[in-house]
C-alpha cells in the first residue's frame, strides 16, 4: 500500500510539473509573440511524457539489477549443480537474445521456434482489440513444423483463433516441383481448414532472385516483420534464429516487395474454409 501511494504521488507530481510548465509558457509574456494555448498544452504534455518515460526506464533498470542480484545470491548460496544450472541458463539466455535499435534477435534453436508461437499469441491479442490485421507469410524451411512438430498443434490453434477473429493470413509454401508433394498438401489442407489462404511457389522455376533460406511474415498494416532464419544455403533448412524487426527490411530485402513478387508467381493451393465468427455475448 505504501509503495502504491508513493507511485501515485510521483505521478501526481509529474502531472503538476507539466501543468505548471504549460501555465508558465502561456502566461509569461514574450515581446512580439502572442500566447498560444495549444502550443503551451503541447509543451506541457511533452514534459509530462518525458518524466513518465524517465521513471519507466529507471524502474526497468532497477528490476534488472534486482534480478541479477537475486541470481547471484542464489548461485552463491547453492554452490552445487542447481546453482551451476541457473548460471548456465542465465548465460545462455543472455547470449541468445540481443536487442538493437530496430530489431530483436533470438539466436537459439529452441527459443526461436518458441518465439514463433509467442508471435502468434500476441497477434491474437491484438486482433481481440478489434484491429484490422493481415499477415502475409512465406514458408520455405522444413515443413515438419506444420505436420508433426511439438508446436504444430499450438501454432494452428493460435492461427485458427486469429482467423475466427476475422484476421487474414495468406501463406505461400515454397517447395521444388510443379505440383505440391503429398506432405505439402497435407500441411496446406490443415491450414486451409482453419481459415488460412494457402498458395504454392515452385522453387525450380527460379523466377525470383532469392535464396528462400529463411521464412518471414509481414504485418501489412504496420510493416513490422518477423523472420525465422535457417542460415542454410538452400531452402528446407531447420530454423535456428528468429529476428523481429520494426520495419520490413531484412538482409537488404524489402519483405513486402519480396512477398508480392513471390505471390505473383505462385498458384492457389488450398482455399480457406470460412472461419466461424466470434460472437459477442448479449450484455457485453
Amino acid at each position: 500500500m505504501d509503495r502504491l501511494s508513493r507511485e501515485t504521488l510521483t505521478r501526481i507530481i509529474f502531472l503538476l510539473i507539466g501543468f505548471v510548465v504549460g501555465l508558465l509558457d502561456y502566461f509569461v509574456k514574450r515581446p512580439g509573440v502572442e500566447p498560444d494555448f495549444m502550443d503551451s498544452l503541447y509543451k506541457a504534455l511533452v514534459i509530462t511524457a518525458i518524466l513518465f518515460i524517465g521513471e519507466l526506464v529507471v524502474e526497468i533498470r532497477e528490476n534488472q539489477l534486482s534480478l541479477t542480484a537475486s541470481h547471484r545470491k542464489f548461485m552463491k548460496r547453492n554452490a552445487n549443480l542447481t546453482g551451476a544450472l541457473l548460471g548456465a541458463i542465465v548465460d545462455e539466455l543472455t547470449d541468445a537474445v540481443t536487442v538493437s535499435e530496430d530489431k530483436v534477435v533470438v539466436d537459439h534453436k529452441t527459443l526461436a521456434i518458441l518465439s514463433y508461437d509467442t508471435f502468434w499469441k500476441l497477434l491474437v491479442e491484438k486482433k481481440r482489440k478489434g484491429r484490422p490485421l493481415t499477415i502475409h507469410t512465406i514458408h520455405s524451411c522444413a515443413i515438419d513444423v506444420w505436420l508433426d512438430h511439438p508446436l504444430t498443434k499450438s501454432l494452428l490453434s493460435r492461427q485458427r483463433e486469429f482467423c475466427r477473429l476475422e484476421g487474414k493470413i495468406v501463406r505461400i509454401i515454397c517447395d521444388r516441383g510443379p505440383q505440391a508433394k503429398p506432405h505439402v498438401l497435407a500441411a496446406a489442407e490443415q491450414m486451409a481448414s482453419i481459415g488460412i489462404e494457402v498458395r504454392y511457389y515452385d522453387l525450380n522455376s527460379d523466377a525470383i532472385d532469392h535464396s528462400f533460406a529463411w521464412d518471414f511474415a509481414v504485418i501489412e498494416e504496420t510493416g513490422d516483420g518477423a523472420i525465422w532464419d535457417s542460415f542454410a544455403a538452400a531452402p528446407g533448412g531447420v530454423i535456428e534464429t528468429a529476428v523481429y524487426v520494426s520495419g520490413d527490411q531484412y538482409k537488404g530485402k524489402n519483405l513486402r516487395e519480396l512477398w508480392a513478387r513471390v505471390s505473383s508467381m505462385s498458384t492457389p493451393l488450398a482455399a480457406p474454409a470460412k472461419p466461424q465468427k466470434v460472437l459477442s455475448m448479449p450484455g457485453r
